[in-house]
């Protein structure tokens, strides 16, 4: 399996990647439930997302075979979240029209509350890299890659000279995976939706 950096070209393999890996999350479908529209929302997300943050963030991907099977964005301790005229440029726009508003901002604010544990700890303490978004294409999940990428990953952070690795995680199958790998929760919260509670786990591991 070979780690690099995601190539501007590749922008679309990636959305189509994600998109299908987190079709029926409860994180996205809680709030559309519809699955046209939140097929629509998650592409113009992803993309945008990507876009922006291509060479912001550390871009990366798993490829096997010749074919991405994995992706992450790991921000580095130096890292800054672009303006919202950066998002706009690259196409934010595109996400308010894939959907309804309301739900859009609705999701928007709950996913602030997801990672804010995640970004408290990366200014509070040095040498903090965040991990988001780790995603595997769901025709290789289950084979070991997700494990191998993340071992890559906190490789990656090492050499860098990262001290620590914090995510967050809404569920039970994901929290288990990064508990197992040796992350220890650190804030537990239950998010609101408009179809019921998801649970919210922000993880650290020391490098």
């Amino acid at each position: 399996m070979i780690i690099r950096e995601i190539r501007r070209n590749e922008i679309n393999a990636v959305v189509e990647l994600e998109t299908q890996a987190f079709s029926d999350y409860d994180y996205f479908t809680y709030f559309f439930p519809d699955a046209k529209e939140r097929q629509r929302l998650q592409k113009a997300m992803i993309r945008c997302e990507y876009s922006t943050n291509l060479h912001n963030s550390c871009c990366l991907a798993a490829e096997e075979d010749g074919r991405i099977v994995a992706t992450a964005q790991l921000n580095p301790p130096t890292y800054h979240k672009p303006s919202n005229l950066s998002y706009i440029l690259h196409g934010w726009f595109g996400v308010y029209l894939a959907g309804h508003h309301k739900n859009i901002n609705a999701w928007l604010a709950m996913n602030k509350e997801a990672g804010e544990p995640c970004h408290v700890f990366c200014a509070q303490e040095e040498g903090v890299w965040y991990l988001s978004a780790l995603t595997v294409s769901p025709k290789v999940q289950g084979t070991g890659i997700g494990t191998r990428f993340l071992d890559s990953i906190e490789d990656y952070v090492r050499k860098a000279g990262g001290r620590w690795l914090t995510l967050y995680t809404n569920s039970d199958k994901n929290i288990a995976f990064y508990r197992h790998r040796g992350f220890e929760a650190f804030d537990e919260r239950t998010l609101d939706t408009p179809n019921g509670p998801i649970k919210n786990w922000s993880v650290k591991k020391a490098l």
